[in-house]
């Protein structure tokens, strides 16, 4: 829902304000926000090719975000880290002390 700059804070929003948030919710989806570790993921420490399975298994594919110490990921073969259903791959070493951040829409 894109700002409306006709509106003041505390103004009442009307039925349509509503329903275009409504509306937006159900194009994005719901936000998920996972906060793990390397040692989460299945594999070695520091080894590549590491899984991370995520509670949610509706992962909307152009949804998604991967942030590993600070850093966000790019995803796609030949790049940082590929997902399928609910499962990221790390195509690079992963370490069990690694923060990963992962946020996603359901």
């Amino acid at each position: 829902m894109a700002w409306d700059s006709t509106k003041s804070p505390g103004d009442l929003i009307s039925s349509d304000d509503y329903n275009s948030g409504v509306t937006d919710q159900k194009t994005r989806g719901v936000p998920q926000d996972e906060n793990k570790l390397g040692s989460d993921c299945s594999g070695t420490d520091a080894g590549s090719n590491r899984t991370l399975t995520l509670a949610e298994d509706t992962i909307k594919e152009d949804g998604i975000m991967v942030i590993k110490n600070g850093t966000s990921l790019h995803a796609g073969t030949g790049k940082d880290y590929t997902v399928s259903s609910s499962i990221i791959t790390f195509l690079g070493p992963v370490w069990d002390v690694d923060n990963i951040r992962v946020i996603y829409f359901t």
